[in-house]
């Protein structure tokens, strides 16, 4: 299993695909934000999975958990990001400036 930590880019609609009409949905994190040249990441949500994105909006910063796949079709190659679980970021932004200590005395 791979995670991600980054920002969401976009949120796509459910599309239904194959010969056994399985719906998916695709999820576009920048992560990496610091280099010169941000990357982005698709991952995919299948089946009862979709619906955890409807709580989720462009901006929101996340972690992802996925599982990376490859398959051969007639001699080429194709890799999906296949998500297992998503959850919002601790701490906003990934780009956010650590917390800071409070200063002066503890309250407990």
């Amino acid at each position: 299993m791979f995670s991600a930590l980054g920002t969401i880019v976009s949120i796509g609609q459910t599309e239904t695909v194959g010969a056994n009409a399985r719906e998916k949905r695709d999820l576009v994190i920048e992560y990496d934000k610091d280099s010169k040249y941000p990357k982005k990441l698709v991952v995919t949500f299948w089946g009862d999975r979709m619906s955890i994105l409807d709580s989720y909006s462009d901006g929101d910063a996340v972690e992802v958990k996925f599982r990376i796949e490859s398959r051969e079709n007639r001699g080429r190659w194709f890799t999906n990001c296949t998500a297992i679980a998503i959850d919002k970021s601790e701490g906003g932004s990934p780009d956010a400036p650590p917390p800071q200590e409070p200063e002066g005395e503890m309250p407990f």
